[in-house]
């Protein structure tokens, strides 16, 4: 016979496998619908005039992503029983299962809201100006020269047990908190670059204060196998000051 202890243990590992299930269930739905939302907006923007590189700009249906995969860990293992650090107290089996109904729903809504409305929120830039869009429709422009900053670089992070990490960033802000992120993306460094050369020529014109800082060892890594004329341009564009 199950003794009561028993019993209660077992519930506790019924609820953290439940909580495990349905964390990892939210994980890969919000994986699958931010790849969609990608590939949205990848489509968009190739259609945009003139652009030379384009940038994600998250919503709060990312918030809600995180929700879905957090709301699970910290809630059914306590419904369940399990004492460690719960949030919710343990329940009788009709409380626990309208915890476990309570997340299936909020990953139902963050999964209708990410494929309704994601992918719809990016900005581009074009060779005189940045364009924002929302909802697919373009909702602010301004031009290169109106720009308050030019914020990045090239920088090491070794706050990793797995080694360095390197990452480019090349920024550009406006006034009322507007930017134009224009990081490194799968076009590779040394196309990524050349394409910005054009902006950066502008920026540098209008006389627009850089805020750009590069480190020897994250520039070594991206100029692995450029040319000299394409290490010239990488460097140029990640530089500190106006020459």
């Amino acid at each position: 016979m199950i003794s009561d202890r028993e019993d209660h243990i077992a519930w506790r590992f019924v609820g953290i496998a439940l909580a495990f299930v349905l964390a990892f269930t939210a994980f890969l739905i919000v994986r699958w619908t931010d790849g969609i939302a990608l590939r949205r907006e990848t489509a968009a923007a190739l259609r945009v005039s003139g652009m030379i590189v384009w940038w994600r700009r998250e919503g709060w249906e990312g918030l809600l992503g995180a929700i879905a995969i957090a709301l699970p860990m910290f809630t059914v293992p306590g419904a369940f029983g399990l004492r460690y650090r719960r949030l919710v107290p343990n329940l009788t089996a009709a409380g626990r299962i309208l915890v476990v109904l309570g997340c299936v729903v909020v990953l139902v809504v963050q999964a209708l809201t990410a494929l309704a409305i994601g992918g719809r929120r990016f900005g581009v830039a074009t060779p005189t100006e940045a364009q924002w869009f929302s909802g697919g429709a373009l909702k602010a422009r301004q031009a290169w020269e109106q720009a308050t900053e030019i914020v990045g670089g090239c920088r090491t992070d070794r706050t990793s047990d797995e080694g360095p990490s390197y990452g480019v960033e090349y920024t550009v802000r406006f006034v009322r908190g507007r930017e134009a992120r224009m990081v490194d993306q799968p076009l590779g460094a040394a196309t990524w670059s050349a394409r910005l050369k054009s902006i950066d020529d502008r920026l540098t014109a209008a006389g627009v204060v850089r805020s750009v800082e590069s480190d020897p060892e994250c520039l070594a890594h991206y100029m692995r196998g450029m040319t000299g004329e394409d290490r010239a341009v990488f460097t140029y564009l990640l530089r500190p000051v106006v020459d």
